[in-house]
């Protein structure tokens, strides 16, 4: 099983080299949209598990290159109480219908005012890069997909992956000797804990939140990416208190309150794979884990 995952990861790293990114799958028409930025823990894990400095070695200019192509081609500024802040968005380079839902996404936009087809088409493919493909976060009425605004929204779980990525790579580095390139990365990430809590965490709802960039309101809704950033470590350890918050914030919107899995969101009536009653392994798996890190589950 290693040597398959080391096969992946090793051809992961050739999409990197080759086109900059990952793209969102292995077709040609996929190299205008990115996969969620995953591959720096992929490889963390499969060192983890083998302990092979040498792979370590062979990837680690591939893990910057990644790093770079989100820093460089997936940030917006945005402002909050007269500051500005670099976050991270989903925004794919297209804004033509996807070429493995042609029809369908022609339809989706046959009552659209010609102006907004190619914005909205745009939004959808942003949608399918983030992998939650279509889902009422997306959706400026939280019901339907004509008003899909994807590139709108800073959203929570991407921007505390990029804090784990930070993490990351900066472990890697201290590990591989190269301490001035730890000691940059250690810097940038600590400075975005702050970014990553100014913007998106509600000091109210106290959790972190979806925040839309045109409007630079927060999105209240119930959907468990606001636990994110406990799986990614995206905040002080010192502060516990924010832990509990989280987890009482989690068991107030009634996510918690299903015992076969946590569902994608509590919206049910938009016929969507990533609202109610779905629910994700991945997504389940990762609020576990991040309760069990913080020491709260």
């Amino acid at each position: 099983m290693q040597n398959t995952t080391r096969r992946i990861i090793e051809n992961f790293a050739y999409l990197i080299n080759t086109f900059g990114f990952i793209p969102n799958g292995g077709r040609i028409y996929y190299l205008r949209r990115s996969q969620p930025p995953l591959f720096i823990p992929m490889v963390y894990e499969y060192y983890a598990a083998t302990k092979n400095d040498d792979f370590l070695i062979s990837v680690i200019e591939t893990m910057e290159k990644e790093l770079f192509f989100w820093k460089t081609k997936r940030t917006v500024i945005i402002e909050k109480n007269g500051r500005n802040y670099t976050v991270f968005r989903y925004r794919a380079d297209s804004n033509v219908p996807r070429p493995e839902s042609y029809r369908e996404d022609y339809i989706t936009t046959e009552h659209v005012l010609p102006s907004k087809k190619r914005a909205l088409w745009r939004d959808m493919a942003s949608a399918a890069e983030s992998g939650w493909d279509f889902s009422s976060r997306w959706f400026a009425d939280q019901k339907t997909i004509e008003t899909c605004e994807t590139s709108n929204i800073a959203p929570v779980d991407l921007n505390a992956f990029m804090c784990w990525n930070m993490a990351i790579l900066s472990h890697i580095h201290g590990h591989l000797g190269n301490l001035t390139r730890r000691n940059e990365l250690n810097k940038e990430r600590n400075i975005f804990i702050d970014t990553f809590t100014d913007v998106f965490y509600d000091k109210t709802e106290k959790a972190w939140y979806d925040v839309n960039i045109r409007t630079g309101k927060r999105n209240y809704e119930a959907y468990p990416s606001i636990a994110i950033p406990l799986f990614a470590e995206c905040y002080r350890r010192l502060d516990t208190r924010m832990m509990t918050d989280v987890l009482n914030t989690l068991q107030r919107s009634g996510l918690l309150n299903f015992p076969f899995g946590i569902p994608v969101s509590l919206i049910n009536d938009t016929n969507q794979q990533w609202d109610f009653p779905n629910g994700w392994a991945n997504m389940n798996h990762m609020i576990i884990e991040g309760l069990r890190r913080s020491n709260y589950y």
